[in-house]
């Protein structure tokens, strides 16, 4: 797979392979380590998960680029917009 975003100097493409899919519960995805972007060789867990008459999604992206704090703090704010943007979406 391949994921495209804006990064300072125009379009970047991180790349990797799907690790695990669980349709309605999970999605793990493992980036290259030959990445371009802060996303190099991380890897990435969706999981859902029915509470009452709620979705909840969770996240969790790890990897050893995060040690970088300013790295860590720009993934953190890109995750954050997606997630607010997403749940605006669907709650529409």
């Amino acid at each position: 797979f391949s994921i495209t975003t804006e990064g300072e100097e125009g379009p970047l493409t991180e790349t990797g392979r799907f690790h695990m899919v669980r349709p309605t519960s999970k999605l793990e995805l493992h980036f290259d380590n030959f990445s371009p972007g802060p996303w190099k060789a991380t890897s990435l867990a969706f999981t859902l998960a029915r509470e009452g008459q709620q979705t909840v999604v969770n996240l969790l992206h790890t990897g050893a680029s995060f040690d970088d704090a300013a790295v860590a703090k720009q993934v953190e704010d890109d995750w954050r917009r997606a997630l607010i943007s997403l749940r605006d979406g669907l709650e529409g």
